[in-house]
């Protein structure tokens, strides 16, 4: 087991588009093909154990991927900068509703925060302790992680 509190850098998990209503909806509205992401909590030999925000998981829960999934279904693995946050977090927000507002405003940067629920990025930009968690989409959290992953 590999300890990701004592790292110098968080793994966050990116899915690219299905052809589904929901993710071409998020596709729309972010210009992006980006569209899901989660939180590495722990990451094992074979696997990650996440934490996921979303519709299916019934909000904020911890999932297992398999590092064979995550390869065979063209999901990015980015690993950025540690800001501060990380998986200690994550105790306060499991079991929070999906954030299902978020998820339709999420490219209209001046809503406002809501820490009763999550959108996966929302909840992803959290656990890597930047500011501002809502203001991040999919892709402006794969940007983000993106640009500083040769810091690492």
């Amino acid at each position: 087991m590999k300890d990701i509190e004592s790292r110098n850098f968080h793994t966050i998990l990116f899915r690219p588009m299905q052809w589904t209503i929901k993710d071409l909806s998020i596709a729309i509205r972010t210009r992006s093909l980006i569209v899901h992401c989660e939180y590495v909590l722990e990451e094992l030999e074979d696997r990650y154990i996440t934490a996921c925000a979303s519709l299916k998981t019934n909000g904020v829960n911890k999932l297992e991927r398999t590092k064979k999934f995550i390869s065979d279904h063209n999901w990015v693995v980015v690993k950025a900068p540690n800001t501060g946050g990380g998986a200690h977090l994550y105790d306060r927000e499991h079991r929070k509703p999906y954030d299902i507002v978020g998820s339709i405003l999420m490219s209209w940067r001046k809503r406002k925060m809501h820490r009763d629920s999550w959108f996966c990025s929302e909840l992803a930009a959290h656990l890597s302790g930047l500011p501002r968690p809502h203001a991040y989409s999919p892709k402006s959290l794969y940007l983000w992680a993106n640009s500083r992953k040769s810091l690492t």
